[in-house]
C-alpha cells in the first residue's frame, strides 16, 4: 500500500481527504493538523541551520497532501523545508488551496509543489491527481535507476547514445567542471542549439544565450530564429563514484510547452469568466426613498457569492444575498445558473416562501445533476422592502445575520429562520419586522466574518458609524481568503 501524509489544520478538510483517499484499499493514510508535526512523522529534524531526515524514514510516505495556509509553517515554506533534503527530492508534493489566480499556481511550483488541488476537493479529481503524482515518481525512480547504470557504463558510448537519444527527455553529461561533453538529440531539440553552440560550455552560459529567458528557478524558454518556441524545465544531478565525489554531472530537461500553453488559456478564461460575473450584479439604486449599493471581490478570479435587487412594485424592492459553499469555476457556474434562477423568481418576489422554495428546488436538480460524493449548499437572505407601509419581510437560511442600524446603534438584526438550502430538509421560515425606526442595513457574506476573524466588535466597528465608502474602502483594503460580499441599504422614508 501507499503511505499518504495528510496535513490540514481543519479538522474537517482532514477527515472528508481521509476518507476520499480510504475509499481505494491502495492507500495507507496518516493525518495531522500543522506542517511542525508532519515534519516530525517525516523524521525531519534541523542541525547547523540544516535540515536532515533520519535514515530510516526516508521512504515512509509516499505522497504528501498538505493545506497552504496553515499556522506556524505554511504548505509554501514546508514545501522549501522538504525540497532542501536532498533524499527527499522525489517525494510528490500536492498543495491544497482555496486560491486559484496566477500568482498562486506560479509560486506553488516555485516552492517544489509537484500539483495543486483547489478547495473544495472533488472525488475524481483527488484520486486522478495522487495516482498521477505516485506513477511519475515510480516513473522517475525506475528513470534515474537506469539512467544511472547507463551513464556509469562510459565505456559503453555507443548503446548509451542510442538509448538516450530515444528519450523525449533531453540529457547532457557534464564533467567535473561542469561544462558539457555530450548531449542527446532531445537535448538539441528542445534548445534549438547544436553541438558547437553547447559542446564545452558551461550549463550557466547555455541559460544566458539570447535565445532562451527565464520563466522560474527552473524553467527556461528556448526561442528559435523563426519565433518557435519550448518552454522546459530542468534538473541536475551529480553522478557519485563508490569513494562519494562527483565524477559528472547529468542534466534533465523536460519539454513542458504544453502545461505552460494550458496555464495560459486558463487564465485567459478566468479573465473573460470574472467580466462576466462581475456585470451580472445589478447597479445601484438611488431614489428619495431608499439607496442600494453592493459590494463584490472574490478571493480568486470567480467566487460563490452573488447579490441581486430588483423593484417589484411601487415603493416596493426585492434584495437577495446568498453564497454558495468554496470558490473557484464549478461554484461560480452554480451562482451564475442561481442568478438567472433568481432573476426569473423576481417575478412573484413577494411570496418569499415560494421563492426560496424554487431555489431548493434549483440545488437539489443540481446536486442530482453532480458526479462528486457531497451536495452543494448555500446560505441566503431575501427581503421585500415595502416603503408604504414601512415593513421588511425576510427568510434567513444559515446566512451571517443582517445588522440593522439606527443613527449610530446597532437596534437589530435578520436573524436564521431556517437551514441552509440544500444542506439538510427543513421549511422556509419568513419573518417580519418594521423598519420605521431603521435608518441603515447591512448585509453580507461570511468573507466578511472570516476576514475579522469572526470578531463581532470589529465588524460592528466597521459597520456603524461610518459612511459607505468608507466602509467600501476599508474592504477593499483588507485580506482576505473567502469571497467577500456586502449589500447597504438606506432608508430614507415614504
Amino acid at each position: 500500500m501507499f503511505k499518504i501524509l495528510v496535513i490540514d489544520d481543519d479538522f474537517i478538510n482532514r477527515v472528508v481527504i481521509s476518507r476520499m483517499l480510504a475509499k481505494e484499499d491502495a492507500y495507507d493514510v496518516i493525518d495531522c493538523n500543522t506542517a511542525i508535526e508532519a515534519l516530525e512523522l517525516m523524521g525531519i529534524y534541523k542541525e547547523k541551520e540544516q535540515y536532515k531526515i533520519k535514515g530510516d524514514h526516508v521512504d515512509k510516505f509516499d505522497l504528501i497532501l498538505s493545506d497552504i495556509m496553515m499556522p506556524q509553517m505554511d504548505g509554501f515554506e514546508f514545501c522549501e523545508v522538504v525540497r532542501s533534503i536532498e533524499e527527499l527530492n522525489l517525494l510528490p508534493i500536492i498543495l491544497i488551496t482555496g486560491a486559484n489566480d496566477e500568482e498562486f499556481i506560479n509560486k506553488s511550483f516555485d516552492k517544489g509543489a509537484n500539483d495543486y488541488i483547489n478547495k473544495p476537493i472533488y472525488y475524481k479529481e483527488l484520486h486522478a491527481r495522487v495516482k498521477l503524482a505516485i506513477d511519475l515518481k515510480n516513473e522517475s525512480l525506475i528513470v534515474r535507476e537506469k539512467e544511472t547504470e547507463l551513464l556509469k557504463t562510459l565505456s559503453d558510448l555507443i548503446l548509451r547514445e542510442k538509448a538516450v537519444n530515444a528519450s523525449r527527455t533531453g540529457i547532457a553529461i557534464l564533467n567535473k567542471e561542469q561544462r558539457i561533453t555530450w548531449v542527446n538529440e532531445s537535448f538539441r531539440k528542445l534548445t534549438f542549439l547544436e553541438d558547437q553552440d553547447l559542446i564545452g560550455r558551461n550549463w550557466e552560459e547555455v541559460l544566458v544565450v539570447a535565445t532562451s529567458k527565464k520563466i522560474a528557478n527552473f524553467d527556461y524558454s528556448f526561442i528559435n530564429e523563426k519565433g518557435y518556441e519550448n518552454i522546459v524545465s530542468y534538473n541536475v544531478e551529480p553522478v557519485i563514484t563508490t569513494g562519494g565525489s562527483a565524477t559528472n554531472f547529468v542534466i534533465a530537461i523536460y519539454d513542458i510547452s504544453e502545461r505552460e500553453k494550458n496555464k495560459k488559456n486558463l487564465m485567459r478564461d478566468l479573465k473573460l469568466a470574472t467580466f462576466v460575473q462581475k456585470n451580472s450584479l445589478p447597479k445601484d439604486i438611488y431614489t428619495n426613498q431608499i439607496e442600494l449599493e453592493g459590494y463584490y471581490k472574490p478571493v480568486n478570479h470567480l467566487g460563490g457569492d452573488l447579490y441581486y435587487w430588483a423593484e417589484i412594485g411601487d415603493n416596493k424592492y426585492g434584495v437577495v444575498i446568498f453564497d454558495v459553499m468554496g470558490h473557484g469555476v464549478a461554484t461560480a457556474l452554480i451562482t451564475m445558473y442561481l442568478r438567472a434562477s433568481i432573476a426569473d423568481g423576481f417575478r412573484d418576489f413577494s411570496n418569499l416562501e415560494n421563492f426560496m422554495n424554487k431555489m431548493k428546488i434549483d440545488m437539489e436538480s443540481l446536486n442530482r445533476a453532480n458526479e462528486f460524493y457531497f451536495d452543494y449548499y448555500l446560505t441566503c437572505i431575501a427581503m421585500t422592502i415595502d416603503l408604504e407601509e414601512m415593513r421588511l419581510d425576510y427568510i434567513n437560511c444559515g446566512h451571517p445575520e443582517g445588522i440593522l442600524i439606527k443613527g449610530d446603534e446597532l437596534v437589530g438584526r435578520l436573524q436564521v429562520t431556517s437551514v441552509p438550502i440544500g444542506l439538510l430538509n427543513g421549511k422556509a421560515n419568513p419573518k417580519g419586522i418594521s423598519i420605521a425606526d431603521i435608518d441603515e442595513i447591512y448585509l453580507y457574506t461570511d468573507g466578511i466574518r472570516f476576514s475579522y476573524e469572526k470578531d463581532e466588535k470589529r465588524i460592528m466597528e466597521l459597520l456603524i458609524g461610518n459612511t459607505w465608502s468608507e466602509v467600501s474602502k476599508n474592504i477593499d483594503e483588507m485580506s482576505a481568503e473567502d469571497d467577500v460580499t456586502m449589500v447597504h441599504l438606506r432608508i430614507k422614508g415614504k
